[in-house]
Formats: structure tokens, C-alpha cells, sequence
């Protein structure tokens, strides 16, 4: 597999990405709101009470879209999975505001290229044959009905 580049923050080069290649990683800054998120568009609002910086946290984008929940404004955003379980935000995955850089998360993006040869020259031999002697298989049972 090729390792890992980096990829600009701007969310045409994110959906390219994703469209192409899959899902990207990304790092955002986690607030103590984000603990507490349950659904909707997330967006960091309430003020920080603790002292320092926020938390930093990798999560993976894996596509986008746009809230128009009835009487608001459109909100553009990412479609994002965590890793604290699917007890935790949209069943594990939470939505985050898009072209914004909230949080951070358009800052540091990364991704790889798709590994094209999984099964390889032999693997592939072996599913072909396969595949004839369940066919071969098939035709009998057929012909038997």
C-alpha cells in the first residue's frame, strides 16, 4: 500500500478525495460540548470553562450534505464517523459544519490511494477455478430438475 498524503482543506478537494479514493482521515480539535453532542449539525458554541487548549482527535470523513431542517437556514456539512461506539452522537457518526473549518477539522486532512490488487495473481487462479466448478455445479443441479 502507498502511504498516506496530505491533502489541502478546501471542501471541493475533500469531496474529490472521497469520491475517488474514499474516506479521508482528519484531526479537529474536541471541545467539551463535542462530548455531550447527540445529533444535529455540530458546531462549538459554548465556551471552553476549563483552562488550556482542546483535546485533539482523529475521525474519519466519509461524505457530505446539507441540513435544511424546516424553519432554519440551510447548513452545509460533513458526515463524520468516531470511534466511541454507536452508543455515542447519530449511532457513532455525527455531522459537522462544512467549508467552515469548525473545529479545525479542514486543517490537517489525510488519505491513500485505494489498494487496487487485494487477491493477487494466485488468488485470483484460485477464485476463477472456483467459481467454474460451482458453475459446472449449478448446471447440473439444473438439468437434474
Amino acid at each position: 500500500m502507498e502511504p498516506a498524503y496530505r491533502i489541502s482543506g478546501n471542501e471541493e478537494d475533500i469531496q474529490w478525495e472521497i469520491l475517488n479514493n474514499g474516506p479521508v482521515q482528519a484531526i479537529m480539535d474536541v471541545h467539551l460540548d463535542f462530548f455531550v453532542y447527540r445529533g444535529g449539525v455540530y458546531t462549538h458554541t459554548a465556551p471552553d470553562t476549563h483552562k488550556g487548549s482542546p483535546a485533539i482527535h482523529s475521525v474519519r470523513i466519509i461524505g457530505w450534505g446539507v441540513d435544511r431542517t424546516r424553519g432554519q437556514r440551510s447548513t452545509k456539512y460533513w458526515l463524520v464517523a468516531n470511534s466511541w461506539g454507536r452508543d455515542w452522537g447519530e449511532d457513532g457518526f455525527f455531522r459537522i459544519r462544512r467549508g467552515t473549518n469548525e473545529s479545525q477539522i479542514e486543517s490537517f486532512i489525510l488519505a491513500v490511494h485505494p489498494q487496487k490488487e487485494v487477491i493477487g495473481d494466485e488468488g485470483r487462479r484460485r477464485y476463477r477455478r472456483r467459481r467454474r466448478k460451482h458453475h459446472r455445479i449449478d448446471k447440473q443441479h439444473n438439468n437434474n430438475i
